[in-house]
């Protein structure tokens, strides 16, 4: 049904977030929209789904292009992420490790780790 054929949209869009991670994350009405609204799934029904957004989140997050850009989304990208880092039902572990590393990822850039840093509610937290 509807949660397979979303899992095999992101599954291709996670393969090609690899190389065109710039581009993905420009189409904010298309793609971005696609792959931030199956990050914030919580059905545990839509748990792979949710994975598969989260793995392509983590792709985007290793471009230093689109870091900023990404960490100041807050109602998006950083909710998506911070609701996942800090799941704590033990089935969602793949989903917390995916956001963990993109939360990583994004602090590569001085600026979002200087931020992240002083949140000591949210993303220290986590």
């Amino acid at each position: 049904g509807d949660r397979k054929l979303r899992t095999y949209g992101l599954a291709a869009l996670q393969n090609l977030s690899t190389d065109a991670a710039e581009e993905m994350w420009s189409d904010e009405q298309g793609v971005r929209a696609a792959i931030l609204e199956g990050a914030v799934l919580t059905d545990p029904a839509d748990r792979k789904v949710r994975a598969t957004a989260l793995y392509i989140l983590q792709n985007l997050s290793r471009g230093s292009r689109s870091r900023v850009a990404m960490w100041q989304d807050e109602a998006g990208v950083r909710r998506a992420l911070m609701d996942a880092a800090t799941a704590e039902d033990p089935a969602d572990r793949e989903l917390r490790e995916a956001a963990l590393v993109s939360l990583w990822n994004l602090c590569g850039e001085a600026q979002i780790a200087e931020e992240a840093w002083a949140d000591a509610a949210g993303v220290r937290g986590a």
